[in-house]
């Protein structure tokens, strides 16, 4: 079925598109906010957590489209590859066992924020039952870098054709 994967990929191609154009009702929504936790650290007193050692760091990574209703948003979730733990730990300046410090932690929410490939980002801190220690969870949605190719030539008396994606990343 040659001609079902081009029309699903051109299906694809333009959904992409039009979402980085930020033309597309295809964007999935924000993040649904918790009402006990702020959307970001800006406006957040965070010195209940500081000089408390951070037990654990857990992340916390969101698909491109979090609704999967109809075929464009399965398939795009199906071809981005998930962001791997090991770059998110690598982005942020704190690790388990490390003394909780405010500056540090609203330092690696922003450069988080950054990341082109990355976008609606927490940070957030939570006490442990017995109050001395930090449970820290990083929640991120990826975002769409795959970027559709498509390339013709005809030099040198040869023909070439191509399509496909590639990471912009």
């Amino acid at each position: 079925m040659p001609g079902a994967r081009i029309t699903l990929a051109r299906a694809v191609a333009a959904a992409v598109a039009a979402a980085m154009m930020g033309a597309s009702p295809l964007l999935p929504p924000p993040l649904a906010a918790d009402d006990r936790v702020p959307p970001t650290l800006q406006n957040v007193s965070l010195k209940e957590f500081q000089g408390k050692t951070i037990r654990t760091v857990t992340f916390d990574v969101r698909q491109v489209f979090e609704q999967e209703s109809n075929l464009i948003y399965r398939t795009a979730n199906r071809l981005k590859m998930q962001t791997r733990e090991r770059v998110l730990r690598r982005e942020i300046f704190f690790k388990e066992g490390d003394t909780f410090d405010e500056f540090t932690v609203r330092d690696s929410e922003r450069n988080l924020r950054l990341q082109r490939f990355l976008r609606n980002v927490r940070i957030l801190p939570r006490l442990t039952e017995d109050g001395r220690e930090v449970d820290v969870v990083v929640e991120v949605q990826d975002t769409w870098t795959l970027v559709p190719q498509v390339s013709a030539s005809s030099g040198t008396g040869r023909k070439s054709q191509s399509i496909g994606l590639a990471d912009s990343n």
